[in-house]
């Protein structure tokens, strides 16, 4: 168990089939899920820098996750709506 996206990015950069690859990605989707969350309360608060240290996280250190294609979604959609 761990507690910051960024030790699970590195687990997986270090051991790519490492014998804890599933229970590593799944913690590491909860945790981007979470960063996620903190993004939609500090855009809706208007604290845009901490909204983009979440963002930056979570691209950086879980970009396939659940939470990075919810991040590049709204980005296509606001691009569009621009």
């Amino acid at each position: 168990s761990y507690d910051a996206v960024k030790i699970g990015a590195e687990y997986l950069r270090r051991y790519p089939e490492g014998a804890y690859i599933v229970p590593v990605i799944e913690r590491l989707n909860v945790l981007a899920d979470n960063l996620y969350g903190e993004v939609v309360l500090y855009q809706s608060v208007g604290d845009v820098v901490k909204a983009m240290e979440r963002i930056n996280k979570i691209l950086t250190d879980a970009p396939l996750s659940p939470a990075a294609g919810k991040l590049r979604d709204r980005a296509v959609l606001e691009a569009k709506a621009g």
